[in-house]
Protein backbone atom coordinates (compact mmCIF):
# COMPACT_ATOMS: atom_id res chain seq x y z
CA UNK A 1 0.00 0.00 0.00
CA UNK A 2 1.71 3.68 -1.19
CA UNK A 3 2.85 6.24 1.44
CA UNK A 4 0.19 8.79 1.63
CA UNK A 5 1.79 12.42 3.24
CA UNK A 6 -0.73 14.53 4.77
CA UNK A 7 -0.24 18.20 4.72
CA UNK A 8 -1.13 20.57 8.04
CA UNK A 9 -0.53 24.18 7.93
CA UNK A 10 -1.17 25.94 11.57
CA UNK A 11 -0.86 28.58 13.62
CA UNK A 12 -1.66 29.32 17.20
CA UNK A 13 -4.93 26.97 16.72
CA UNK A 14 -3.25 23.44 19.28
CA UNK A 15 -6.21 22.28 19.79
CA UNK A 16 -8.19 22.40 16.46
CA UNK A 17 -4.53 20.82 14.96
CA UNK A 18 -4.97 17.62 17.75
CA UNK A 19 -8.29 17.17 16.67
CA UNK A 20 -7.07 17.67 12.92
CA UNK A 21 -4.03 14.60 13.94
CA UNK A 22 -6.47 12.02 15.42
CA UNK A 23 -8.67 12.32 12.38
CA UNK A 24 -5.73 11.11 10.42
CA UNK A 25 -4.92 8.79 12.93
CA UNK A 26 -7.94 6.92 12.73
CA UNK A 27 -7.85 6.32 8.93
CA UNK A 28 -8.37 2.92 7.64
CA UNK A 29 -5.28 3.21 4.97
CA UNK A 30 -2.35 1.93 6.65
CA UNK A 31 0.46 3.53 5.17
CA UNK A 32 0.34 7.32 6.18
CA UNK A 33 2.64 10.31 7.57
CA UNK A 34 1.58 13.67 8.83
CA UNK A 35 3.78 16.84 8.27
CA UNK A 36 2.77 20.06 10.27
CA UNK A 37 3.68 23.36 8.54
CA UNK A 38 3.75 25.75 11.77
CA UNK A 39 3.50 28.82 10.42
CA UNK A 40 5.18 31.30 12.61
CA UNK A 41 6.09 32.00 16.09
CA UNK A 42 3.89 29.66 18.37
CA UNK A 43 5.69 28.30 21.34
CA UNK A 44 2.26 26.37 22.59
CA UNK A 45 1.90 24.40 19.28
CA UNK A 46 6.11 23.37 18.81
CA UNK A 47 5.65 22.32 22.58
CA UNK A 48 2.63 20.27 21.56
CA UNK A 49 4.25 18.48 18.72
CA UNK A 50 7.68 17.83 20.83
CA UNK A 51 5.85 16.16 23.33
CA UNK A 52 3.86 14.17 20.92
CA UNK A 53 4.67 10.89 20.74
CA UNK A 54 3.40 7.09 20.16
CA UNK A 55 1.06 7.77 17.23
CA UNK A 56 -0.10 5.23 15.08
CA UNK A 57 1.48 7.00 11.98
CA UNK A 58 4.68 9.22 12.30
CA UNK A 59 3.92 13.04 12.40
CA UNK A 60 6.66 15.49 11.34
CA UNK A 61 7.24 19.44 11.45
CA UNK A 62 8.58 21.79 9.93
CA UNK A 63 8.68 26.11 11.42
CA UNK A 64 8.84 28.37 9.11
CA UNK A 65 9.18 32.45 9.95
CA UNK A 66 5.59 32.93 8.75
CA UNK A 67 5.77 32.67 4.99
CA UNK A 68 1.81 32.25 4.47
CA UNK A 69 -0.83 29.69 3.86
CA UNK A 70 0.12 29.19 0.74
CA UNK A 71 3.38 28.61 0.72
CA UNK A 72 3.21 26.43 4.10
CA UNK A 73 1.83 23.76 1.99
CA UNK A 74 3.96 24.03 -1.00
CA UNK A 75 6.55 23.45 1.62
CA UNK A 76 4.90 20.36 3.40
CA UNK A 77 4.66 19.41 0.05
CA UNK A 78 8.32 19.18 -0.88
CA UNK A 79 9.23 17.72 2.84
CA UNK A 80 6.72 14.80 2.05
CA UNK A 81 7.63 11.36 1.47
CA UNK A 82 4.60 9.81 0.12
CA UNK A 83 3.74 9.51 -3.83
CA UNK A 84 0.35 11.01 -2.69
CA UNK A 85 -0.79 14.20 -1.00
CA UNK A 86 -3.61 15.35 0.90
CA UNK A 87 -4.34 18.08 2.56
CA UNK A 88 -6.02 19.12 5.60
CA UNK A 89 -6.61 22.34 7.32
CA UNK A 90 -5.93 22.69 11.05
CA UNK A 91 -9.71 22.81 11.73
CA UNK A 92 -10.72 20.24 9.63
CA UNK A 93 -10.86 16.80 10.15
CA UNK A 94 -11.09 13.84 8.24
CA UNK A 95 -13.78 10.66 7.74
CA UNK A 96 -12.06 7.49 8.72
CA UNK A 97 -12.09 5.97 5.51
CA UNK A 98 -11.37 9.15 3.65
CA UNK A 99 -7.95 8.33 2.13
CA UNK A 100 -8.29 4.98 1.48
CA UNK A 101 -11.37 6.23 -0.67
CA UNK A 102 -9.49 8.54 -2.73
CA UNK A 103 -6.84 6.20 -3.04
CA UNK A 104 -8.90 3.18 -4.45
CA UNK A 105 -10.28 6.41 -6.84
CA UNK A 106 -6.66 7.36 -8.65
CA UNK A 107 -4.41 4.86 -7.66
CA UNK A 108 -4.86 3.57 -11.40
CA UNK A 109 -4.22 6.52 -13.01
CA UNK A 110 -1.78 6.46 -16.09
CA UNK A 111 -0.32 9.93 -15.04
CA UNK A 112 -0.10 12.15 -12.65
CA UNK A 113 -2.91 15.02 -13.74
CA UNK A 114 -5.69 13.49 -11.82
CA UNK A 115 -7.07 15.65 -8.38
CA UNK A 116 -9.75 13.79 -6.20
CA UNK A 117 -12.10 15.79 -4.45
CA UNK A 118 -15.08 14.85 -2.29
CA UNK A 119 -18.22 17.03 -0.75
CA UNK A 120 -18.00 17.69 2.84
CA UNK A 121 -20.09 17.63 5.73
CA UNK A 122 -20.64 20.76 7.67
CA UNK A 123 -22.19 22.52 10.59
CA UNK A 124 -23.71 25.61 11.61
CA UNK A 125 -22.96 27.76 13.44
CA UNK A 126 -26.30 27.67 15.64
CA UNK A 127 -25.61 24.29 15.84
CA UNK A 128 -22.00 23.39 15.68
CA UNK A 129 -22.06 19.81 16.85
CA UNK A 130 -24.56 18.69 13.90
CA UNK A 131 -23.49 18.22 10.77
CA UNK A 132 -25.07 17.94 7.21
CA UNK A 133 -24.08 16.85 3.87
CA UNK A 134 -23.52 20.61 1.94
CA UNK A 135 -25.45 20.18 -1.31
CA UNK A 136 -23.99 19.98 -4.60
CA UNK A 137 -24.06 18.98 -7.59
CA UNK A 138 -21.80 16.11 -9.43
CA UNK A 139 -18.91 17.53 -11.49
CA UNK A 140 -18.59 14.20 -13.32
CA UNK A 141 -22.14 14.21 -14.88
CA UNK A 142 -22.91 17.93 -15.18
CA UNK A 143 -22.09 19.88 -18.21
CA UNK A 144 -20.10 22.20 -16.37
CA UNK A 145 -16.11 23.99 -16.55
CA UNK A 146 -14.76 24.08 -12.83
CA UNK A 147 -15.05 27.29 -12.74
CA UNK A 148 -18.63 27.14 -13.48
CA UNK A 149 -18.99 25.09 -10.62
CA UNK A 150 -17.56 26.33 -8.37
CA UNK A 151 -19.22 30.46 -8.63
CA UNK A 152 -22.44 29.60 -10.81
CA UNK A 153 -25.68 29.67 -8.32
CA UNK A 154 -29.02 28.07 -8.33
CA UNK A 155 -31.52 29.56 -5.89
CA UNK A 156 -29.24 30.65 -2.79
CA UNK A 157 -26.99 27.78 -3.19
CA UNK A 158 -23.53 27.45 -5.53
CA UNK A 159 -23.51 24.19 -7.34
CA UNK A 160 -20.21 22.94 -6.24
CA UNK A 161 -17.72 23.61 -3.30
CA UNK A 162 -14.53 22.37 -3.83
CA UNK A 163 -12.69 22.76 -0.22
CA UNK A 164 -8.92 22.35 0.41
CA UNK A 165 -9.03 19.72 2.93
CA UNK A 166 -10.93 17.57 0.73
CA UNK A 167 -7.51 17.44 -2.02
CA UNK A 168 -6.20 14.77 -2.98
CA UNK A 169 -3.19 14.22 -5.52
CA UNK A 170 0.22 12.68 -6.64
CA UNK A 171 2.85 14.95 -4.68
CA UNK A 172 4.51 15.25 -8.29
CA UNK A 173 1.29 17.05 -9.20
CA UNK A 174 1.16 19.74 -6.48
CA UNK A 175 5.04 20.03 -7.46
CA UNK A 176 4.38 21.00 -10.84
CA UNK A 177 1.30 23.09 -9.99
CA UNK A 178 1.88 24.48 -6.71
CA UNK A 179 -0.08 26.86 -4.58
CA UNK A 180 0.58 30.58 -5.58
CA UNK A 181 2.28 32.20 -2.79
CA UNK A 182 1.38 35.70 -1.40
CA UNK A 183 -2.22 35.54 -2.64
CA UNK A 184 -4.49 37.96 -0.05
CA UNK A 185 -7.12 34.92 -0.54
CA UNK A 186 -8.63 32.41 -3.08
CA UNK A 187 -5.86 30.60 -2.35
CA UNK A 188 -7.85 26.86 -3.36
CA UNK A 189 -9.64 28.69 -5.95
CA UNK A 190 -6.57 29.74 -7.98
CA UNK A 191 -4.94 26.55 -7.74
CA UNK A 192 -8.03 24.36 -8.82
CA UNK A 193 -8.57 26.97 -11.67
CA UNK A 194 -4.66 26.69 -13.00
CA UNK A 195 -5.54 22.68 -12.48
CA UNK A 196 -8.43 23.08 -15.18
CA UNK A 197 -6.07 25.35 -17.36
CA UNK A 198 -3.37 22.74 -17.35
CA UNK A 199 -5.77 19.56 -18.18
CA UNK A 200 -5.75 18.61 -14.95
CA UNK A 201 -8.50 15.38 -14.68
CA UNK A 202 -11.26 16.26 -11.65
CA UNK A 203 -12.57 13.00 -10.00
CA UNK A 204 -15.18 13.39 -7.67
CA UNK A 205 -16.63 10.98 -4.83
CA UNK A 206 -19.94 10.76 -4.08
CA UNK A 207 -20.31 10.72 -0.82
CA UNK A 208 -18.77 13.26 2.05
CA UNK A 209 -15.73 12.22 3.53
CA UNK A 210 -14.32 15.40 5.40
CA UNK A 211 -16.02 17.54 8.04
CA UNK A 212 -15.80 21.18 7.29
CA UNK A 213 -16.12 23.20 10.49
CA UNK A 214 -17.70 26.54 10.44
CA UNK A 215 -16.96 28.71 13.67
CA UNK A 216 -16.54 32.32 14.26
CA UNK A 217 -12.42 32.97 14.41
CA UNK A 218 -11.11 35.30 11.71
CA UNK A 219 -10.30 33.51 8.51
CA UNK A 220 -8.73 34.55 4.76
CA UNK A 221 -12.09 33.65 3.53
CA UNK A 222 -14.13 35.80 5.49
CA UNK A 223 -11.49 38.94 4.85
CA UNK A 224 -13.77 41.50 2.68
CA UNK A 225 -10.88 42.48 0.00
CA UNK A 226 -13.61 43.18 -3.25
CA UNK A 227 -10.30 44.95 -5.11
CA UNK A 228 -8.04 41.83 -4.85
CA UNK A 229 -11.00 39.58 -5.69
CA UNK A 230 -11.50 42.00 -9.15
CA UNK A 231 -7.97 42.04 -9.81
CA UNK A 232 -7.59 38.70 -9.17
CA UNK A 233 -10.41 37.23 -11.73
CA UNK A 234 -9.51 39.20 -14.29
CA UNK A 235 -6.00 37.33 -14.44
CA UNK A 236 -7.56 33.86 -14.42
CA UNK A 237 -9.36 32.28 -17.77
CA UNK A 238 -13.17 31.18 -17.41
CA UNK A 239 -16.35 31.04 -19.65
CA UNK A 240 -18.02 34.96 -18.97
CA UNK A 241 -20.60 33.02 -17.57
CA UNK A 242 -18.11 31.60 -14.60
CA UNK A 243 -17.10 35.37 -14.56
CA UNK A 244 -20.43 37.46 -14.32
CA UNK A 245 -21.37 35.13 -11.17
CA UNK A 246 -18.25 35.66 -9.44
CA UNK A 247 -18.10 39.67 -9.67
CA UNK A 248 -22.70 39.41 -8.81
CA UNK A 249 -21.68 37.23 -5.79
CA UNK A 250 -18.11 37.83 -4.28
CA UNK A 251 -17.09 41.35 -5.74
CA UNK A 252 -20.65 43.15 -5.28
CA UNK A 253 -20.88 41.91 -2.33
CA UNK A 254 -17.48 43.11 -1.10
CA UNK A 255 -18.63 46.62 -2.51
CA UNK A 256 -21.76 46.21 -0.52
CA UNK A 257 -20.20 45.97 2.88
CA UNK A 258 -17.01 48.01 2.64
CA UNK A 259 -17.37 50.40 5.50
CA UNK A 260 -14.80 52.91 3.55
CA UNK A 261 -16.73 53.47 0.74
CA UNK A 262 -20.00 55.86 1.03
CA UNK A 263 -23.09 55.38 -0.39
CA UNK A 264 -22.25 57.31 -3.29
CA UNK A 265 -19.52 55.55 -4.25
CA UNK A 266 -20.89 51.93 -4.01
CA UNK A 267 -23.85 53.03 -6.16
CA UNK A 268 -21.14 54.18 -8.89
CA UNK A 269 -19.40 50.32 -8.61
CA UNK A 270 -22.59 49.00 -8.55
CA UNK A 271 -23.84 51.20 -11.96
CA UNK A 272 -19.98 49.53 -13.54
CA UNK A 273 -20.11 46.43 -12.68
CA UNK A 274 -23.39 45.85 -13.22
CA UNK A 275 -23.22 47.52 -16.49
CA UNK A 276 -20.62 44.45 -18.12
CA UNK A 277 -22.91 41.89 -17.19
CA UNK A 278 -23.59 39.27 -20.32
CA UNK A 279 -27.54 38.86 -19.68
CA UNK A 280 -26.99 35.03 -20.30
CA UNK A 281 -30.67 33.35 -21.24
CA UNK A 282 -31.64 31.40 -18.45
CA UNK A 283 -29.98 33.33 -16.26
CA UNK A 284 -31.57 36.23 -15.96
CA UNK A 285 -33.35 35.64 -12.40
CA UNK A 286 -30.80 34.65 -10.57
CA UNK A 287 -28.50 37.60 -11.78
CA UNK A 288 -31.46 40.32 -10.89
CA UNK A 289 -31.25 38.12 -7.16
CA UNK A 290 -28.02 38.64 -6.22
CA UNK A 291 -28.06 42.18 -7.89
CA UNK A 292 -31.24 43.29 -5.23
CA UNK A 293 -29.88 41.02 -2.24
CA UNK A 294 -26.62 42.82 -2.84
CA UNK A 295 -28.00 46.32 -3.16
CA UNK A 296 -29.68 46.03 -0.08
CA UNK A 297 -26.70 45.38 1.82
CA UNK A 298 -25.75 48.79 1.22
CA UNK A 299 -28.70 50.02 3.60
CA UNK A 300 -28.25 47.03 6.28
Amino acid sequence: MELVSVVIPTRHRRELLARAIESVMQQTHSHIEVWVVVDGEDPDTMAYLEDLSETRFPVHYVKTSGIGGSAARNLGVEKASGKWVAFLDDDDAFLPDKIACQWEQLRYSLDDFHLCFCPVLTNSLKAPDVFLPMRTLDLNVESLTVAEFLFCKKGRRTLGFIQTSTLFGTRDLFREIPFTDGLLKHQDWDLLLRMAQRGVQFHQLEEPKTRFYRHHAPSVGNTNAWRFSDAWIKRMEMSKLARDYFMLSIILRGVAKDATLTRAEKHSHFKRKIGAITWQKGHHFQFLRLIFVNFARIYM
